[in-house]
């Protein structure tokens, strides 16, 4: 009798905040799911709540669900929204006023999340905020509203349990190890760095093999360089801006820097890295035949033991199968844009799926071809957006960027 009674209890209270006008009558203290958009029913919105509850209380961090119908009635963006909800109406457990929020409009099939600073923010960084959001991302593409709220409070409460335990989610060191063991080449064979940089400089700037490059091979030369370099820093493919645009930003030449740090790493300083442990270990480079990992698997193995072999095939594995799966979210979203719909995405995936079976088993060669055909049918329209689209990035970094005499707008 008691249960039934606090369950009419809470659906009331629940009933009289979907016809509130206005937020300034709610506490941070009342609930935890505000369904303003009406996509739930009575009973889902009370097993939410009383989960969102217990999870808040019993780690001392809101988790809010918020529905809208328009997140425009809030904020610019729905980030901006989410924040101003948040914010605006003093949510949040403690004095820090700590917890999450998960805002989702129906206008636009769009969603915000807003992570307060601090203690909240300690236990969901950056990464641990793109796993939250590939957990419920899904389930709203499909409409499962309650499927994807479960998710995102479970998936909190996962978070929030481990960075109890004092092991806080965070990004892997997946390229930091090998950054390490490729520099322990370097500097264990040190006494040949000066010749390989200098046999590098005399290759690329000495007069005679330029002027063979001319004669011969220069043009293949220059296809070989911009394709490979294109196949490992995607610059100008347009598959980088896929996860850009999924950034927690309001400043687009901000997330647009860093698109610009990810090729420079790539390619300055990781391809740079790879090249002198291949060239400062003494590996025998058989020039004209085509060469994949083996080359560097052999500088780490003559540096450091046959050991160091199976590192590097986990290593490879690793960076292979979180390269198929990024690719594969890449096409989902390419033909879920290009034919209007979700049903589309599974047959697409079974299909991929294939095809990486052929990668795996083709002609090095072939692959290689096959590559740089389909990565320049994927440069071709996306320079031409990029040109069209310049004048508007000239006028966003002039304004991030504020020259002589200008006046940088208020919260840049």
């Amino acid at each position: 009798m008691k249960k039934r009674i606090f369950t009419y209890l809470l659906a009331l209270l629940a009933a009289l905040t979907l016809v509130v006008p206005a937020w300034a009558e709610q506490t941070a203290d009342d609930l935890f799911v505000y369904d303003k958009a009406g996509l739930l029913s009575e009973d889902e919105w009370l097993e939410l709540e009383l989960k969102a509850d217990e999870i808040s209380w019993r780690y001392n961090c809101a988790v809010y669900i918020v529905t809208v119908e328009d997140y425009e009635d809030y904020g610019s963006d729905p980030y901006d929204a989410a924040a101003n909800i948040y914010n605006g109406n003093d949510l949040g457990i403690g004095e820090g006023r700590d917890g999450v929020l998960l805002l989702q409009s129906t206008w636009g099939r769009d969603y915000g999340l807003y992570i307060r600073d601090g203690y909240a923010n300690s236990m969901i960084g950056k990464y641990a905020r793109t796993l939250l959001e590939d957990a419920f991302l899904d389930d709203l593409a499909v409409d499962d509203w309650v499927g994807a709220y479960d998710d995102y409070l479970s998936t909190c409460a996962d978070f929030f349990e481990q960075a109890a335990q004092g092991h806080p989610v965070r990004k892997p060191l997946m390229k930091v190890l090998p950054m390490a063991l490729g520099i322990g080449v370097v500097l264990l064979n040190v006494q040949r760095l000066p010749g390989v940089l200098q046999s590098i400089f005399e290759g690329a700037f000495n007069p005679a093999a330029f002027t063979g490059g001319i004669i011969g091979s220069l043009f293949v030369s220059m296809q070989k360089g911009v394709s490979r370099g294109i196949f490992s820093n995607e610059a100008g493919l347009g598959t980088g801006s896929i996860a850009h645009a999924c950034a927690d930003t309001q400043k687009p030449v901000t997330q647009g820097m860093f698109g610009i740090f990810e090729v420079f790493a790539d390619t300055i300083i990781i391809c740079t890295l790879t090249a002198l442990v291949i060239l400062c270990s003494g590996t025998p480079v058989t020039y004209g035949v085509a060469a994949g990992a083996e080359l560097t698997i052999s500088g780490f193995t003559t540096t450091y033991g046959s050991w160091s072999s199976i590192f590097t095939a986990v290593a490879l594995c690793c960076f292979a199968f979180s390269t198929i799966i990024g690719w594969g979210l890449y096409g989902s979203r390419f033909v879920q844009f290009l034919f209007k719909s979700n049903k589309v995405v599974r047959p697409f995936l079974v299909i991929y799926s294939f095809v990486s079976i052929l990668g795996a088993t083709l002609d090095l060669g072939l692959l290689w071809d096959i590559a740089d055909t389909f990565n320049g049918l994927m440069s071709i329209p996306n320079l031409i957006a990029l040109l069209l689209l310049s004048g508007m990035v000239v006028k966003l970094t002039k304004e991030h960027f504020p020259g002589k005499g200008a006046v940088r707008k208020t919260g840049e």
